[in-house]
């Protein structure tokens, strides 16, 4: 579910993955082992992870609703999607962490509008 320092987001559930890492919350653990990266001792990455991911499902179900649902498309939504801020906190100045993440940011964006109530 966590890859560091840039999280995977190339095919999934982004509501079920936001249930699951809240879940992860709720457990009193000593460390988290992310697929790839460092090993945690904190909840931050967890939570920061958890915001982005609910902040970008907000904004697609958002979008789809200025546009309308039966009239939104994936083209006409994303570029109201605002992942600046994530970009520069998970992907910082590295060049290749900022061309990951803009790949793997499409595919979270891309899930949850197919995956929004229409």
């Amino acid at each position: 579910m966590l890859v560091a320092p840039v999280p995977y987001f190339f095919a999934g559930y982004p509501e079920h993955l936001a249930h699951s890492l809240r879940g992860l919350l709720q457990l009193d653990v000593k460390a988290i082992v992310p697929g790839h990266g460092d090993v945690m001792h904190d909840q931050t990455y967890l939570r920061a992870v958890l915001e982005m991911v609910e902040t970008i499902v907000g904004q697609v179900n958002a979008a789809i609703v200025r546009i309308g649902s039966l009239s939104a498309t994936l083209e006409a939504v994303r570029p109201q999607i605002d992942v600046t801020e994530y970009r520069r906190r998970f992907a910082g100045d590295d060049p290749h962490n900022q061309e990951y993440f803009d790949e793997s940011i499409e595919g979270l964006i891309k899930d949850a509008f197919y995956q929004a109530p229409k």
